[in-house]
């Protein structure tokens, strides 16, 4: 005997619809929309982090051409300065 449909996880509601279960069949198409939903947050997620990548680079960049200017200005103050 299966569980009612309320029990059943999302993935398994999906599963479980047949013809003669209308209720069934509503549930595949909201899952239909659950997927399409996840994916586009997924979508959407993916470009954040590939802006937080781009971003964290760029910042990377930024501190080493400090920290490496930095030495190089200092080491030719202490090398030259009287």
């Amino acid at each position: 005997m299966k569980p009612p449909l309320e029990q059943l996880p999302k993935s398994e509601k999906i599963l479980s619809a047949d013809d003669d279960n209308p209720e069934g069949l509503d549930n595949v198409e909201q899952g239909n929309e659950d997927i399409d939903a996840e994916t586009e947050d997924e979508k959407i997620k993916h470009d954040w982090m590939v802006a937080a990548a781009v971003l964290d680079r760029l910042c990377s960049f930024a501190f080493a051409y400090i920290f490496f200017g930095g030495t190089f200005i200092f080491v030719i103050l202490f090398i030259f300065h009287p």
